[in-house]
């Protein structure tokens, strides 16, 4: 029992390893103002508020017991994070979405897990919104 919920843990612990991944990745955010312009600004604004919106969507379906329900949200964070830069945040909600894709039921702490991605969801958020407020 102890060895399995070591490799929960560890398992855990590499889904939530982003260090590798920048903050913000200059370099995609730069394609990202040049293609839009004068409206890459209203964009990471809206991306800033929206996603305070699926993050709650996110944290009420685990409260719920809904894996389902956070297919959905991840899914749109993720691939508006990777459109403006935000490396971090959309790999954790890949990681979510994907969790939830693949969610074992008879695994008592596959609640827990996502309540921990979605903490760390939250935390990315916030640093990736303190990064475009300086580069912006």
């Amino acid at each position: 029992m102890e060895n399995g919920l070591i490799s929960q843990l560890n398992r855990v612990r590499k889904i939530m390893n982003t260090q590798h991944l920048e903050i913000i990745n200059i370099s995609i955010m730069n394609e990202a103002k040049e293609l839009m312009g004068d409206r890459f600004v209203t964009m990471v604004e809206y991306f800033i508020e929206d996603s305070e919106g699926y993050l709650a969507e996110i944290e009420a379906g685990i409260k719920a017991k809904d894996e389902q329900a956070l297919i959905p949200p991840s899914h749109t964070v993720k691939s508006s994070a990777k459109q403006i830069g935000a490396e971090r945040v959309s790999e954790v909600a890949k990681n979510i979405e994907s969790f939830c894709r693949e969610f074992d039921k008879s695994d008592p702490s596959s609640f827990l897990k996502l309540e921990d991605l979605a903490w760390q969801l939250k935390e990315e958020l916030s640093m990736s919104n303190n990064e475009f407020k300086k580069l912006l």
